[in-house]
């Protein structure tokens, strides 16, 4: 043990700049722990068919926590992902070295224990490859939650410039113009904000929060083309409105689902082609559809359009897309918190149409 571990806080000491400066007891971490754990592995009654179980990524024989406690102290003292692989490959080399000094001749049964050995450094590795990836992206994700929350204040603060400069009196019509063209900017980048706050907040397992209140979807529906026809007025939207569209819904939210799901719409039509919603009522839910001329959607990227940061390419649109891509996986989110369905159909002749299904209540 001492030998391996000398080697490992050698190694470690080499990774990184700063790690002449790190003490044994940072070099060495949880190695002592890991290579126990190897060791009881190794020592553990192992059959063929769980051998082969094993192999495939089917079952953890190691205790999870050692590799993920280590793993967890590189990350914070700075080891990046190829570091950490690259330890793992220096104390397999070690280990190997020192058993096949002590060994002399090589046999069946020793070569069944290093079979073993590999296994469970196999193992460690891609635990920790594993909890390393899952670190790293929980951490992106708490930057953009960050990012989107810190954002919020200064856009609220020009909102609210733009909306005095519309109601002063007495200004002249060019203010009036520049202050539009203030509001509708912020808007659009209040919706960005709000979408990267709900994927973040997705991501985190943390769920979308609902207020669900009586509503109408017919007038939430009207809101919301009014607000976009205010940032794409080359577009024309019609509205088509039947039967009762009354229900239990979170107002801000299906609002919210409504804007991105039309904006995507403007986004890939051509101006002054036709955008179509429609809402009807029957029965114990409402069904609401967006419709649109546009290229229609290949069918290999139907499956991921949902995803999120996922662009479709579609060399024979007419316009150039500039979202960030969160649109429609903000959308799926909300209609699936409310226990309903989307669904996407997309042809040459018929054009495009998402369709949305929703419980009343």
């Amino acid at each position: 043990m001492g030998e391996i571990l000398s080697d490992w806080e050698s190694f470690a000491q080499a990774l990184l700049p700063a790690g002449k400066t790190l003490n044994q007891a940072a070099l060495r971490d949880d190695a002592e722990n890991l290579l126990r754990a190897i060791a009881l592995d190794m020592e553990t009654a192992q059959s063929p068919a769980q051998q082969a179980l094993k192999s495939k990524g089917g079952r953890r024989s190691l205790e999870a926590q050692t590799p993920h406690r280590h793993v967890h102290d590189r990350y914070a003292i700075g080891f990046d992902l190829d570091q950490i692989v690259a330890e793992y490959r220096a104390v397999r080399a070690s280990v190997i070295r020192l058993w096949t000094q002590k060994m002399g001749q090589v046999d069946y049964s020793a070569l069944q224990e290093i079979t073993r050995f590999n296994e469970a450094i196999d193992e460690a590795m891609a635990d920790s490859v594993a909890r390393y990836s899952a670190i790293v992206e929980r951490a992106k994700t708490l930057f953009l939650a960050v990012l989107g929350h810190d954002l919020r204040t200064p856009l609220s603060a020009v909102l609210a410039a733009a909306n005095t400069l519309l109601l002063a009196e007495g200004e002249d019509n060019r203010t009036v113009k520049t202050a539009a063209l203030i509001l509708r900017s912020s808007t659009r980048m209040s919706q960005m904000v709000s979408d990267l706050i709900d994927f973040t907040r997705t991501r985190l397992g943390d769920g979308l929060p609902l207020v669900r209140r009586p509503m109408d979807l017919g007038v939430a529906a009207q809101e919301a083309i009014e607000e976009i026809q205010a940032v794409y007025p080359e577009h024309t939207v019609r509205l088509a409105r039947s039967g009762d569209l009354r229900g239990s819904w979170d107002e801000g939210r299906m609002r919210q689902a409504l804007t991105n799901l039309i904006e995507n719409a403007a986004q890939h039509v051509a101006s002054k082609t036709p955008i179509t919603v429609s809402v009807s009522g029957d029965g114990e839910q409402v069904v609401l559809r967006v419709h649109n001329h546009g290229p229609p959607i290949p069918e290999p990227n139907r499956a991921r359009i949902f995803e999120p940061l996922v662009r479709v390419a579609e060399t024979s649109s007419p316009v150039i897309s500039t979202h960030m891509g969160l649109g429609l996986y903000v959308v799926r989110q909300i209609v699936r918190a409310h226990g309903g369905t989307i669904d996407l159909e997309s042809t040459e002749s018929a054009g495009t149409t998402f369709t949305i299904t929703l419980p009343r209540q």
